[in-house]
């Protein structure tokens, strides 16, 4: 493995970044899945709940499609839209920055 794949493999900073950008991912997925199980008139009635997902119930076998259809959707946007809220978050541009930092100074100021 080369230094730069290790340096941001353990860096606590990667490790933050990368956290952040799956908790936003599934975040986005799981609001977007959110839109398939909107309770019926009928669960609002018998349960007394409005907007209560967790009320709402579906077999995994219809949920494989709605996912699959998710992570379709968010691929094959170009560009893609998912992938430009990653890039506009604070911690993703500070990261690229100390990236781009430590790996583009003229190796004169290390002496």
């Amino acid at each position: 493995e080369s230094y730069f794949h290790v340096l941001c493999l353990y860096s606590p900073d990667f490790s933050m970044v990368l956290n952040t950008c799956l908790n936003k991912g599934f975040s986005r997925l799981l609001d977007n899945i959110a839109e398939f199980f909107r309770p019926t008139e009928q669960d609002l009635n018998q349960r007394n709940s409005i907007n209560s997902l967790s009320s709402v119930g579906l077999p995994l076998a219809k949920i494989i499609p709605i996912v699959n259809g998710q992570i379709y959707s968010v691929c094959s946007e170009t560009p893609s839209h998912f992938v430009q809220d990653l890039l506009m978050m604070e911690q993703v541009k500070d990261f690229a920055a100390n990236v781009y930092e430590a790996f583009s100074t003229p190796q004169q100021l290390e002496k």
